[in-house]
């Protein structure tokens, strides 16, 4: 009895055909996965040193109010970039609640209805104020349907 998975004449086995090309297939998959993932952590990490850098100015500011050396043009600025770290750190808390993908977008929109932003200002570009605006992706880029 000849097996399925044989093709008779050519003495080539069907299923190690199909796996060896399921294989080839799933290691490209990785790889533009990898690729994109990679490319996207670049940007928060970007984005993250953005917010560092932005955090060590406003610890400067506090600092010199203290002493009565700041402008209140630069308390404003820095009490916002105080308000941006809170709202790092509640994104930081809603990524470790289940249904991540759901959960922050709901959060997001809920805010915004309420006239509340939780989005830091480094992040806020990501999604539009306006929800008739496309959604834009990490690079600035309209995203794709």
């Amino acid at each position: 009895m000849i097996s399925p998975w044989h093709t008779p004449g050519h003495g080539k086995n069907l299923f190690a055909q199909f796996v060896f090309k399921f294989v080839i297939w799933s290691g490209k998959q990785f790889t533009t996965a990898n690729d994109y993932i990679t490319r996207h952590l670049v940007k928060i990490k970007l984005i993250l040193a953005q917010e560092s850098e932005e955090t060590r100015k406003m610890l400067e500011i506090y600092a010199r109010h203290s002493q009565g050396k700041a402008t209140p043009e630069e308390v404003k600025k820095a009490r916002r970039q105080f308000v941006d770290i809170v709202k790092t750190a509640s994104i930081g808390f809603y990524a470790l609640l289940p249904f991540t993908l759901l959960t922050i977008p709901v959060f997001v929109r809920l805010g915004r209805r309420f006239g509340i932003e939780i989005l830091p200002t480094s992040f806020s570009h990501l999604v539009p104020k306006d929800s008739k605006q496309p959604i834009k992706n990490i690079n600035g880029e309209e995203k794709q349907s």
